[in-house]
């Protein structure tokens, strides 16, 4: 390479060996382009990490500062906007977990009411006027720390719609047997066009929002079992249209417990079988098949969250297998393993569905396990475009 010339990105170089059919360099390029992604992420945890330090000391000194002095208005604002800042970092560090938090039988109003204390003392909510109704009988099988931050989102989503002014009204209650939260807003309401989105991340209907606190929310739903919606107005009384109702339906406690995730493992060597059941098998359930034929009779009987399949297997090739799994259910997530990568392969996995690859040889064991927990516990795929 000439001097000053800048080194290609690893996703350049993989292009750029695939388009000139170089397998081993795209190899190297595939591998190297892992490694960059997990240094990213690596890199981005612990940015996070130190950016929580100086924000508890930055607090920590404004709180001191009041206790001294009184509340001015400028201390009012700095601390408003370090507690801002901590919501942000929480947010993404929320986005970024790999392991959904440890859950036991509670009350669900307890981290209902903490939501609402933490809401009502900052000087953004002043001019809010909230209401909660959160009776103490009511249980789930939950995490409170992460539903108080569920809770929080959704009053300080309230509180941004309504430019800061306005009514919001908290409400615990069971839907049958299920219990059932909702926060409503006074607001102007969310435009039709963004309703089917709002629950991605960077979506948001307000100029002050992040478009992370409902994205949040969605995970921490989905790692209680829970749905979240928006409700019409009616779901509550006394809210009047155009208000926004979310409404937030938890499984009922005495449901039977969710079953260990479970994932399928697809390669006719058994040793590259054995590897996944070891380094899975204490995370979820792992179960097995030497061929994409023996694997679809298992897909016609055994729900799983998470396939990763060979590319090259006899019979029906892990292409095919990913195309009848999803056919069988749409939403499956199917992860492929290939030792040699080409652009044909990449766009007709693309096309099928597939969520992500995994190159063989493995290059670190850890990356391999990092990326099936992140299978494992998202969201259900997209269906595939037909």
């Amino acid at each position: 390479m000439l001097p000053g010339m800048e080194t290609p990105s690893p996703l350049a170089q993989l292009l750029q060996a695939l388009e000139a059919g170089d397998l081993p360099a795209a190899r190297l390029a595939a591998v190297a382009l892992q490694r960059a992604n997990a240094h990213t992420h690596q890199v981005a945890a612990e940015v996070l990490h130190e950016l929580r330090q100086p924000l508890l000391g930055a607090k920590a000194y404004a709180q001191l500062l009041a206790e001294e002095g009184g509340s001015s208005g400028p201390l009012k604002l700095l601390l408003a906007q370090v507690e801002r800042m901590e919501q942000i970092v929480s947010d993404f560090i929320r986005l970024a977990s790999e392991r959904p938090a440890p859950q036991q039988k509670q009350s669900l109003a307890a981290p209902i009411w903490a939501a609402a204390k933490v809401f009502s003392v900052n000087p953004d909510s002043a001019r809010i006027s909230l209401e909660v109704e959160a009776p103490e009988d009511i249980t789930i099988l939950g995490n409170a720390r992460l539903i108080e931050q569920l809770t929080l989102n959704l009053l300080n989503n309230a509180r941004d719609a309504m430019a800061g002014r306005g009514r919001v009204k908290v409400r615990l209650a069971h839907e049958g047997a299920s219990p059932a939260l909702y926060v409503a807003d006074w607001g102007p309401g969310i435009p039709q066009e963004l309703r089917a989105r709002i629950f991605e991340p960077y979506v948001t209907a307000n100029k002050r929002g992040t478009g992370l606190g409902l994205a949040v929310c969605r995970r921490i739903a989905h790692e209680h079992h829970a749905q979240i919606t928006l409700a019409p107005p009616s779901a509550m009384h006394e809210v009047p249209p155009p208000a926004t109702v979310f409404r937030v339906l938890f499984p009922p406690t005495d449901a039977p417990l969710p079953q260990r995730k479970r994932l399928l493992v697809v390669d006719d060597e058994g040793i590259i079988r054995m590897v996944f059941k070891d380094l899975m098998d204490k995370e979820c359930e792992v179960i097995e098949a030497a061929t994409g034929e023996a694997a679809l009779e298992l897909l016609r009987s055994t729900p799983v969250d998470l396939i990763v399949t060979d590319k090259n297997l006899p019979g029906i090739s892990g292409l095919e297998l990913a195309q009848h799994a999803r056919r069988l259910n749409p939403t499956s997530r199917v992860i492929l393993m290939t030792g040699y990568p080409s652009l044909v392969t990449t766009q007709q996995a693309l096309q099928l569905g597939v969520v992500d690859y995994l190159l063989k040889p493995f290059d670190d064991i850890r990356q391999v396990r990092t990326l099936l927990r992140q299978g494992l516990y998202a969201p259900p795929a997209a269906p595939a475009p037909v």
